[in-house]
């Protein structure tokens, strides 16, 4: 069974490359056209190089700070089958490789990363799954937060995060859930686990306000942004782009410019996050493979 799940996964990706690639490529030149018709219409450059500098390195260390969460959920998810080295390796390649146009719309590369330390299809889907699903599910959460602080107020915002947990507590506790759960994962275990996801989402929402808030000269409600970051997430999650590239940007400046930011400053900031986020976790690797460089030499 294992290795027919395997196989047929294999068997998905291979099949149709010409497609997959063609359909990515389509989004691209759809996405890059928008984009580039937005920096001729507006300065830009004149926006980027007014940015504030100490927002975006604060921003920047959020992101590398949600980026080691990240590879902190993944090992604490193994429970026990991936070392913190080994979540960080599965994490930091599949970053790299899911950066190019010709990757998978379902993620082989991080699949096969998994597989190749947990030496178990089933339990790599599992753990390859399992954060996919928590990012979408806390993102729906957020934007269901902000979206009521934004149109309702605070109070209602209030509202919506008690029915949240209360709706997240009640999932957790279905048999069908706890069962798919690792052992380990219970009580403080799984405390400490969600704690380290929701932590992840609030450095890469406070990230994107901080880069919002270093190009715009009016003041930025942080509901807007956690909304705009929480929506612009799902769209990129959907979109066949690789990380989202153009179709992330796109809607984070249609509905920044909605809630009142001018076009030009939203897009400034989506592509400033854009680098930021890219920048982060790439600071994290050069320094963990140079710290463990130095390990093994000395």
């Amino acid at each position: 069974m294992k290795t027919s799940s395997a196989n047929g996964l294999t068997n998905l990706g291979e099949k149709y490359p010409k497609i997959v690639f063609a359909a990515k490529l389509a989004v691209f030149l759809i996405a890059s056209a928008y984009l580039a018709d937005y920096f001729l219409s507006y300065d830009i450059a004149r926006i980027l190089l007014k940015a504030s500098i100490i927002p975006l390195l604060a921003g920047l260390l959020l992101s590398a700070a949600g980026f080691f969460l990240q590879v902190l959920f993944l090992k604490e998810l193994s429970g026990g089958k991936l070392s913190f080295h080994d979540s960080f390796k599965v994490e930091f390649y599949a970053f790299l490789l899911n950066m190019g146009i010709a990757s998978s719309f379902f993620s082989l590369p991080k699949i096969a990363l998994i597989n190749g330390k947990v030496k178990n299809m089933s339990d790599s889907l599992k753990l390859f799954a399992a954060p996919l699903l928590f990012g979408t599910a806390s993102r729906l959460a957020v934007i269901a937060f902000s979206g009521a602080w934004i149109y309702a107020g605070k109070t209602y915002a209030l509202a919506s995060l008690a029915v949240i947990a209360v709706a997240f507590a009640t999932t957790l506790k279905l048999p069908w859930v706890r069962g798919r759960l690792p052992a380990r994962l219970h009580g403080k275990a799984l405390a400490i686990l969600l704690g380290i996801g929701l932590l992840n989402v609030v450095c890469v929402c406070a990230s994107y306000y901080l880069v919002l808030s270093s190009v715009s000269a009016a003041q930025v409600r942080p509901a807007n942004a956690i909304f705009c970051e929480g929506v612009g997430y799902i769209a990129g999650l959907v979109s066949p782009m690789p990380s989202g590239l153009g179709v992330r940007e796109f809607a984070l400046t249609e509905l920044n410019n909605v809630l009142q930011v001018p076009k030009d400053v939203a897009l400034a900031a989506a592509v400033l996050h854009r680098l930021i986020i890219a920048s982060g976790p790439i600071a994290v690797g050069l320094a963990f493979f140079a710290a463990a460089s130095v390990r093994k030499d000395s």
